[in-house]
C-alpha cells in the first residue's frame, strides 16, 4: 500500500537504499521550500521504495537531477519476492499519479530499468511515455591516472607546469557567482542564491564538499559534489573564462576523484547528454550508464 512518511523515516530509509541521491535528500529539497509528500509503497511494516513528490510540481526542481524511485537494498530486506514486490508498487503509483496528475516527469537512475507497469496502465489507451538519457559512472576503486584519456592527461602535465593547484574552500558565495556566470540566464534571477543555499545546506550535514583549483592563489575554477552513503554526484562547476591556458577542470575533477576514493565507491557526473560536455565527462574514464524518463501527459 501506498502511505505518506515523515522526514525523519525518509531519512532513515535513504540510509537503507539500495540508490540513493544527494536530489532525494531533505537537506537539498528543503532549499526549495516547497511542501514535500515522501510517498512510500509498504509490504506488509516494510518499506521497500518510495519517491517525494513536491507540491504543484510536475518535472524536477532547479537543479535536481534525478527525482525517480528509491529503492531498499535488496541485501537488507527480508522480502524473497522483491521484484514482484516492485511490480505491486509500480501498479499503485501508476494509479496515484493518474488520479493525481494530468502532467509528470521523474528522472530515474539507472536502478530501474522496468516501466511497463506505467506502459501497461488503461492499456494500449496508457498516458504514460518513456525516454533515455544517459550519465557516466567511475567506481572509485578502479579509478587512476592511466584510466583517463590522453587529452586529459596532456591537460594534467599541462596544469602542473603551470603551477595549478586543488584544495577544499568554504567559500560558498564565491563558488555561486562563479557558477552562475556560467549558466547565466537572466530568467532565473534567484540561482545564485539557490547555489549558495544548496552548498550550505548540504555541507552543514556533511553532505557536500567544495573544491577550487587555483594559480598563485587567484582561484580559476570551483566544483562543488554532493555526498551520499558511498555516492558522490558532480553537482556544480564554473571557471574563470580568461583563463586559457590549460582546462583548470581536468586537474580539479581529478584531484577530486582521488580525494574521494578512500571514503567512497561510486562517482556520478550527472548527465552525459550534450556532444562536447559529454564526450568531457566520458574522457576520465567512466561507464557509460541509461538512465530512463517516466513522464505522464494526460
Amino acid at each position: 500500500m501506498l502511505k505518506s512518511v515523515n522526514e525523519k523515516q525518509w531519512v532513515d530509509f535513504l540510509g537503507k537504499s539500495q540508490n540513493p541521491t544527494i536530489y532525494h535528500h531533505p537537506a537539498f529539497l528543503r532549499v526549495f521550500k516547497d511542501k514535500v509528500d515522501f510517498k512510500c509503497f509498504f509490504k506488509g511494516d516494510e518499506l521497500v521504495m518510495g519517491i517525494p513528490l513536491i507540491a504543484n510540481k510536475t518535472e524536477r526542481l532547479r537543479f535536481q537531477a534525478y527525482n525517480g524511485f528509491i529503492f531498499l537494498d535488496r541485501k537488507k530486506t527480508k522480502l524473497q519476492k522483491i521484484i514482484s514486490t516492485n511490480a505491486k508498487g509500480f501498479v499503485e503509483y501508476a494509479d496515484y499519479f493518474y488520479k493525481n496528475y494530468n502532467k509528470l516527469k521523474l528522472s530515474c537512475d539507472g536502478t530501474q530499468t522496468d516501466a511497463r507497469q506505467f506502459i501497461w496502465h488503461k492499456y494500449p489507451n496508457s498516458k504514460f511515455f518513456t525516454e533515455e538519457y544517459y550519465t557516466s559512472k567511475i567506481f572509485l576503486k578502479n579509478f587512476s591516472r592511466e584510466a583517463i584519456s590522453e587529452a586529459r592527461r596532456q591537460d594534467l602535465k599541462k596544469s602542473e607546469i603551470l603551477g595549478l593547484c586543488v584544495k577544499e574552500s568554504s567559500d560558498y558565495n564565491s563558488a555561486a557567482s562563479f557558477f552562475y556566470g556560467a549558466d547565466f540566464d537572466n530568467s532565473l534571477v534567484d540561482d545564485k542564491k539557490i547555489y549558495f543555499e544548496i552548498m550550505k545546506s548540504l555541507t552543514r550535514e556533511k553532505l557536500g564538499k567544495l573544491y577550487c583549483s587555483c594559480i598563485k592563489e587567484k582561484i580559476v575554477s570551483y566544483a562543488f559534489f554532493g555526498l551520499i552513503k558511498d555516492k558522490v554526484f558532480y553537482m556544480f562547476s564554473g571557471r574563470d573564462k580568461n583563463f586559457k591556458e590549460v582546462s583548470n577542470h581536468t586537474l580539479l575533477i581529478y584531484e577530486s576523484l582521488v580525494s574521494f576514493q578512500s571514503n567512497f565507491s561510486e562517482f556520478d557526473f550527472v548527465g552525459v547528454n550534450s556532444p562536447n560536455r559529454g564526450s568531457y565527462k566520458l574522457s576520465f574514464g567512466g561507464n557509460l550508464e541509461r538512465g530512463l524518463y517516466l513522464g505522464l501527459n494526460k
